[in-house]
């Protein structure tokens, strides 16, 4: 599993692979390309950065012997709505914690506060068991996550190399799901 490359964090829209995002995706592929690395099937999320990410790893394996498979695409595999989860459990978080409010003008100059908080903010969702409309719980979403990677392995069953583009959601809950890890880790 690959998470997408670095995406552009403060801009108007999150959903692009910023600069950097578009090199580190161009230099996993030459690695991978040196290893001599074949893959079977490749899925991708329907997230602009996910397919992003695998579009610039593909044109590092275009014209060699082992170009990479056509992807697959399919939305089990896209992160959960981080933003629609800060809007929803923010208000409350800050009104328990005010210290912990953030300059939302400033965010991008203090990625590590944000970092912080939004940590905090993650952690109250995963524990907070009831559905909120327009919002995906976690249980929700970690159960959409594994039905997707359970349909991956019996499509592509064993022994084959598969690679997946999605997202750090999606890649801790197949940890999860390899470790029996309880939600709180």
């Amino acid at each position: 599993m690959f998470r997408h490359g670095q995406a552009s964090f403060g801009q108007d829209n999150y959903d692009q692979l910023s600069p950097t995002g578009y090199r580190q995706a161009k230099v996993v592929a030459e690695h991978l390309r040196g290893i001599g690395i074949q893959f079977d099937a490749v899925y991708t999320g329907a997230l602009a950065r996910q397919k992003q990410t695998f579009q610039s790893m593909a044109d590092i394996f275009a014209g060699t012997d082992t170009p990479l498979p056509a992807p697959v695409e399919t939305a089990d595999l896209n992160e959960y709505d981080s933003t629609g989860v800060w809007h929803h459990f923010y208000p409350a978080m800050i009104r328990e914690k005010p210290h912990l409010k953030l300059d939302e003008t400033r965010l991008i100059e203090n990625p590590k506060q944000f970092q912080k908080v939004f940590s905090q903010l993650v952690y109250r969702w995963i524990n907070d068991p009831r559905e909120h409309p327009g919002i995906e719980s976690w249980q929700s979403f970690r159960t959409r996550i594994r039905n997707g990677l359970k349909q991956i392995m019996r499509q592509e069953g064993s022994g084959k190399n598969v690679m997946i583009f999605t997202s750090a959601g999606p890649i801790a809950t197949a940890i999860q799901m390899a470790t029996g890890m309880p939600d709180e880790r």
